[in-house]
């Protein structure tokens, strides 16, 4: 939830300061991107491919039960960008995949079927 009220408040953050920076860190072991930044009296400036993953963050709905109810529209997971796509179920990290695979699965078992 304190991920979603910072994507909403950070335009208007920017709109209150002189300087600001904001900084994607979803790349697994990479270094931070400078997704946004305002200097001085210049209006905020962002990288229109990387500010869209705060804009997914804004959306995020903080009562979901599984990763299919975060966002308004689930179709969003498989799109590039998509923190499950890019970082979760990234190739190179078959035993992590496992493990949320198992830990998904033992989860849905465990709930009553409606």
């Amino acid at each position: 939830n304190s991920h979603k009220r910072f994507a909403n408040a950070f335009p208007k953050y920017c709109e209150l300061v002189d300087n600001a920076r904001l900084y994607c860190t979803n790349a697994v072991g990479g270094p931070p991107r400078l997704i946004a930044w305002k200097d001085g009296n210049s209006k905020l400036l962002v990288d229109p491919e990387d500010i869209d993953c705060l804009k997914r963050v804004s959306s995020l709905n903080p009562d979901a039960e599984s990763i299919y109810e975060l966002y308004p529209d689930p179709s969003q997971l498989s799109k590039p960008g998509s923190v499950w796509n890019d970082v979760v179920l990234v190739p190179s990290r078959p035993k992590v995949q496992k493990e949320l695979s198992d830990a998904i699965r033992r989860i849905e078992k465990a709930q009553p079927k409606n």
